[in-house]
């Protein structure tokens, strides 16, 4: 005989809280990818990471197909297709993976390989909500009529960020809009790139022309030292090139890494951008931070027509270093990259120095002697990273140490917004964090999305980088709802040290995560009494409710922590809080069976009879769930067997619906001596 509906909705109720649980815990319980695949992902090799994730996707890993959506979204080691793309993202958020999704959402909203739907948007943002990962619901309301909305003086930073998206998607229209309603033409984002930077990588021509009548200026630079003129060349637009130089963009601007428009031309073996640059006045033997000219750059990439051509119109080497052994295993490595370029195939170390791979490979030698002969230490890889954030990353101390002592500077970041120190927390090196701290390295940086190094460490699950970043003496600003995660993350991997630490750091109060779970919350629910006392002492909020209604004492409850229950009944906690269910905590822990822990709440005082949405009592909960104890108890306690639920069961019914003929006897005893049993409500 099955059981009862109400009695299956309890329990996929307890099923789904449990997921949400576990995947909220800071390492989640699944097996991980092969290590080969991050990896392959480090060094840009991104053939064999599509290769070694497509078989694992194939096979049904969920996170194996969401990072295989995400090469054929960005065109990474296979050819861009956004159908794809939204395929293996549907079937990886189709079992449950929250970060894909997020991203199904967003693909929904913005019509990447699916129709706009905002239905399904709100959908899948809310499933991955559910997992941890926020969303502005603002989003998905519809828009406010741009004639309108492009006059309102309050949303002055909504219209600037409106700028830059429609810069990205070329969408010419909503740009001189934008522009005839005063919004700033050199708006910038958070790596200092305005609309005309990200147009012109684009290729975006019309927006570009309508950006430079607008006044656009063509000198701003990004955090990175990069141009207009630098990011189209950088991504081979030759017509939004000569559209800039035409409008007076100056061609010898040099980046970062001190080189030009010309020079990353011929890098790339671009003919057409190297004499239009040449035409325009380009300097054509300009030496970058590593000595390296034009000339220089296109050899190295093998681009042996372009050099012959540059050296019968005067190209010149750079400035002749000694030459170093630089090992047997980095010079294999090294021409097996030339031999992938000259064959048309994608080299792994694309954009980087020789010292950027030594200190990748861990080659102290080499770096020591690349070093030794002047090799620019704060040289940027294709995605601005150095040296340092490699080694760091790496876990490779001593070369940490060289590049430090040349001077390489601590706190740069790359265009994620990530530090050296932030790489080195995130793999958990303790000594590089160690070091990167005495040597400056600022804790309160933040990537651009928000992560901190001490969140990178504890996302980890790095316990040990966690307590030395803590113990540095820095000071961390950190926000309540950062403050609580922390702790939630402390108490998760049951470490007394790091939570105490986190105390000392400020008083948990009344904060929460973003899952409105508080740190006692995770304490009750975890069962750990003594820290429970610890926050009761540091006067957190009792009864904060997380965003399914349940307090501290509910989960407490519904886990069976009877030395919990005590302590939050005697610190005064409510025991008649409702989830957004309508079960109490007396009603959570008689459905699970937690006879001593009902015993308690009864004699705190719990309402007996309190219904849930269901109409269900505790009775009838604990009754078909088929537990005697937890039955008897309560009608020792004075629990009504006469109720009815919605579905006019009462207790007896339900017990008999699943079978429970132990249960149905004992109800039956009791009503036998109760006179108020029949035509009851």
């Amino acid at each position: 005989m099955g059981r009862p509906d109400f009695y299956y909705g309890a329990n996929i109720l307890r099923l789904v809280l449990s997921l949400i649980l576990l995947l909220s815990m800071t390492s989640e319980v699944r097996a991980a990818l092969p290590a080969e695949i991050d990896a392959a992902a480090r060094i840009r090799d991104y053939s064999r990471v599509y290769r070694l994730l497509e078989p694992l996707a194939a096979a049904g890993d969920a996170e194996a197909q969401y990072r295989l959506a995400a090469l054929y979204r960005a065109g990474r080691g296979v050819k861009r297709n956004p159908l794809l793309a939204a395929e293996w993202l549907g079937r990886s958020a189709r079992q449950g993976y929250a970060r894909a999704q997020h991203s199904f959402g967003s693909m929904y909203l913005n019509g990447w390989g699916v129709p706009v739907d905002m239905a399904r948007a709100r959908y899948w943002f809310e499933a991955a909500a559910d997992q941890g990962i926020p969303f502005q619901p603002d989003l998905l309301q519809p828009k406010t009529p741009l004639s309108k909305s492009l006059r309102n003086p309050e949303i002055t930073a909504d219209r600037q960020r409106t700028l830059l998206q429609a810069a990205l998607h070329g969408d010419r229209q909503l740009v001189e809009e934008l522009l005839a309603a005063d919004v700033d033409p050199d708006t910038a984002d958070a790596q200092g790139r305005t609309a005309l930077h990200i147009a012109a990588a684009q290729g975006h021509a019309g927006v570009v022309q309508s950006l430079v009548k607008a006044g656009s200026d063509l000198d701003q630079t990004d955090r990175f030292g990069e141009n207009a003129l630098l990011s189209a060349v950088s991504a081979d637009q030759l017509g939004v090139a000569e559209i800039l130089l035409r409008a007076g963009a100056r061609p010898n601007v040099a980046d970062s890494n001190g080189r030009t428009a010309l020079q990353i031309s011929a890098l790339r073996g671009s003919q057409a951008l190297v004499e239009l640059l040449l035409r325009k006045g380009a300097e054509l033997n300009h030496q970058d931070s590593g000595q390296l000219t034009a000339l220089d750059l296109a050899r190295r990439r093998g681009h042996v027509a372009l050099s012959d051509w540059l050296e019968k119109r005067g190209g010149e080497p750079g400035a002749v270093r000694s030459q170093v052994p630089l090992g047997p295993e980095l010079e294999a490595g090294i021409q097996e990259a030339g031999d992938a370029i000259l064959q048309g195939k994608r080299n792994p170390f694309a954009g980087w120095s020789l010292l950027l791979i030594a200190a990748w490979r861990g080659e102290v030698q080499v770096v020591e002697r690349l070093l030794a002969r002047g090799e620019p230490v704060d040289f940027r890889g294709a995605e601005k990273e150095t040296a340092l954030m490699l080694a760091s990353s790496r876990g490779h101390v001593e070369i940490v140490e060289k590049l430090l002592a040349k001077g390489a500077t601590v706190n740069f970041q790359d265009f994620a917004g990530r530090t050296a120190l932030q790489f080195a927390a995130a793999e958990g090196r303790n000594h590089v964090v160690d070091r990167l701290l005495a040597a400056g390295a600022e804790s309160k940086r933040r990537q651009s999305n928000g992560l901190s190094p001490l969140l990178a460490a504890v996302r980890g699950g790095h316990q040990q980088t966690v307590l030395v970043l803590l113990n540095s003496g820095q000071t961390f600003n950190l926000d309540p709802q950062e403050q609580q995660e922390l702790m939630i993350a402390a108490i998760r991997m049951k470490n007394p040290q790091i939570l105490n630490a986190l105390l000392d750091k400020g008083k948990p109060g009344e904060t929460f995560n973003m899952n409105r779970q508080t740190a006692l919350w995770a304490a009750a629910d975890e069962g750990e009494p003594l820290t429970v006392k610890v926050l009761i002492a540091n006067h957190t909020a009792l009864d904060q409710q997380d965003r399914y209604g349940q307090t501290a004492l509910a989960r407490a409850a519904m886990r069976g922590h009877k030395a919990v229950v005590d302590l939050l009944l005697q610190a005064g906690a409510d025991p008649d809080i409702a989830t957004l269910n309508g079960n109490t905590p007396l009603m959570l822990a008689a459905n699970m069976g937690h006879e001593l822990v009902v015993s308690r709440l009864a004699t705190a005082g719990a309402r007996l009879d309190e219904r849930n949405h269901g109409g269900n009592t505790a009775l009838m909960l604990a009754s078909a769930a088929g537990d005697v104890a937890t039955v008897r108890v309560l009608l020792a306690q004075g629990a009504k067997d006469h109720l009815r639920n919605k579905k006019r069961e009462q207790a007896v019914d339900l017990a008999a619906a699943a079978g429970h003929t132990d249960v149905v006897a004992l109800l039956r005893e009791h009503s036998g001596l109760n006179p108020f049993h029949l035509g009851a409500l």
